[in-house]
């Protein structure tokens, strides 16, 4: 099975990772977010329903979608830069799929660039300076 997330109905702007990488995607945001409730909320109802769709949650609520975009770029890039070592479900370090991972989200970090907030968020913008840098 996979999840997607898409930042709108243009195929060039749907991302597709296997469900296993989607949920240590979430291990992380859960780790380097903790405080984020409705975020990590919207995350974990995307690995229930296998995908979301921010421009839909944008129609609900455009802050929830510019916070998605904004913490999943800096993962995204985190990742690619290789900053994170893909695990499975157990923990257990999967170095066969790694360049592979890493050259995935340099894709979604690609679709997510696109992405055109419709508010600033106050503190947001220069989420990448206020988080933490992950642990090794």
């Amino acid at each position: 099975m996979s999840c997607t997330i898409s930042t709108s109905n243009n195929a060039a702007d749907v991302w597709m990772i296997r469900n296993s990488i989607f949920r240590w995607l979430n291990r992380i945001l859960a780790q380097r977010f903790p405080e984020d409730k409705e975020f990590l909320d919207a995350m974990r109802t995307a690995e229930i329903f296998n995908g979301i769709a921010i421009h839909s949650v944008q129609e609900q609520d455009s802050q929830l979608a510019d916070q998605i975009v904004l913490r999943l770029e800096v993962i995204s890039e985190e990742i690619s830069n290789g900053l994170h070592d893909l695990t499975d479900d157990n923990q257990k370090l999967c170095t066969v799929l790694q360049k592979e991972c890493e050259q995935s989200f340099d894709e979604l970090s690609l679709i997510l660039s696109r992405w055109r907030p419709t508010r600033t968020l106050n503190g947001l913008n220069k989420i990448s300076e206020q988080v933490a840098a992950p642990n090794p």
